[in-house]
């Protein structure tokens, strides 16, 4: 049974697997949002990769932008990619995620940089509209040329979720509890790399994205 079938099954169980710390030890509690920060200089250890040599491009289902186009996972193929999970009204773990995306971006150069395309993918897809998925690119001051918001339906998250190795869970409040990850796909959309320990250092990280780019050219 390959991975993305494995994830479909298990995607109808992923939204109550607890948890919105970041893989990294923390004291977070399930049924917040506020993961307590690592320390600045923490090491950058490898995070298991979400698949096993399969693309993730193959999580079937409608996928909609931050401009309100249609169309597959696959936004970005052929191109070097961080792809991670998030949603718009989060109030501190997902900054937190961008923030730490924004300083991996910041430790490649200016070539470097334009080779790489994010994807975020929303945990929350009835609240974030296209509109908010928009608004969220301006008001972090991200590179539209460079970042993409997508949703999808709800089923199709959990089996995303899954197939990237996101634990998330729905509260009351609205508020979710969700692990923070970044994966580095290649062209093809297979996972080469991850990332889970928000605010580390970023060396390890950036020189496998490095590492990417040069088998991409």
């Amino acid at each position: 049974m390959n991975t993305i079938r494995q994830a479909m099954i298990v995607a109808c169980v992923v939204a109550a697997s607890s948890g919105c710390t970041d893989a990294a030890p923390s004291t977070s509690t399930p049924g917040t949002t506020t993961p307590s920060a690592p320390a600045a200089h923490a090491a950058d250890a490898a995070a298991p990769l979400p698949m096993s040599g399969e693309s993730l491009y193959q999580v079937e289902g409608v996928f909609e932008d931050h401009e309100g186009r249609k169309g597959t996972l696959a936004v970005a193929r052929g191109e070097t990619t961080l792809m991670a999970m998030f949603y718009a009204t989060c109030p501190l773990a997902c900054p937190l995620l961008i923030g730490d995306i924004k300083r991996v971006l910041g430790d490649l150069t200016d070539a470097e940089r334009a080779r790489v395309h994010v994807v975020l993918v929303s945990l929350d897809p009835e609240r974030d509209t296209p509109a908010l998925l928009k608004e969220t690119i301006t008001t972090r001051s991200l590179d539209p040329k460079l970042w993409t918001m997508l949703r999808t339906d709800p089923t199709t998250t959990r089996t995303l979720a899954s197939a990237l190795g996101v634990r998330y869970r729905s509260n009351e409040d609205d508020s979710i509890d969700h692990t923070s990850k970044i994966v580095l796909l290649n062209g093809d959309g297979v996972a080469v790399a991850a990332r889970d320990t928000i605010g580390a250092d970023t060396a390890a990280f950036v020189a496998q994205i490095r590492q990417e780019l040069v088998s991409a050219r």
